[in-house]
């Protein structure tokens, strides 16, 4: 089994493939080659490169797009195929229609392979559900979920799950800029 997306850019065809336990990266190039295109297999990439997101919302797409960049393998699962109209033109990565809990879509997300999952939905319950899976059940270790309510963090914790709390992150961040800009004094957030 094998997922492949391509994404054409310039005058080459890129191809991601995971196949067993291996990505491997096909460059399919049409310009010099007479009379049909010559295939070039590329290095085999690290499994410390494989990255899942699960949720192409406006932070997954953003973050999709920064990875794809540094050259790392991207996957990204939505259950709404049209979300992934947010991925930049440029997007290296694969795409993925379906529900990041289900089981089956994981493995054919080929999450065996990835050193980490990033659950940023738009729903505490599916992130969570989505980063337990894959820390309980596919013991991955580097699992990040995004949390909107705050008193859960703790929690998650326990279970040795990054989190990410918007709320948090903007009241630190308008501490931070309340204190380097003198506004108010000393901010109490």
């Amino acid at each position: 089994m094998f997922a492949a997306v391509d994404n054409s850019y310039r005058r080459a065809y890129h191809k991601t493939l995971i196949q067993a336990n291996h990505m491997v990266d096909i460059i399919m190039d049409r310009d010099f080659c007479e009379g049909g295109s010559s295939v070039r297999l590329m290095k085999p990439k690290k499994p410390d490169d494989y990255v899942i997101i699960i949720g192409c919302g406006r932070l997954g797409a953003n973050l999709a797009n920064t990875l794809s960049e540094n050259d790392k393998s991207v996957l990204v699962v939505d259950k709404d195929k049209s979300s992934f109209r947010k991925l930049a033109p440029s997007f290296g990565g694969m795409q993925l229609e379906g529900d990041g809990t289900d089981l089956s879509v994981l493995y054919d997300a080929q999450i065996t392979n990835a050193s980490a999952v990033i659950a940023v939905t738009n729903y505490d319950n599916t992130n969570i559900m989505a980063a337990q899976i894959a820390k309980e059940i596919f013991h991955i270790d580097t699992v990040i979920a995004r949390l909107y309510d705050q008193d859960c963090e703790c929690v998650y914790q326990e279970f040795g799950i990054d989190t990410i709390c918007p709320a948090v992150l903007s009241s630190k961040e308008i501490d931070k800029l309340l204190k380097d800009t003198g506004g108010l004094g000393r901010a109490a957030i």
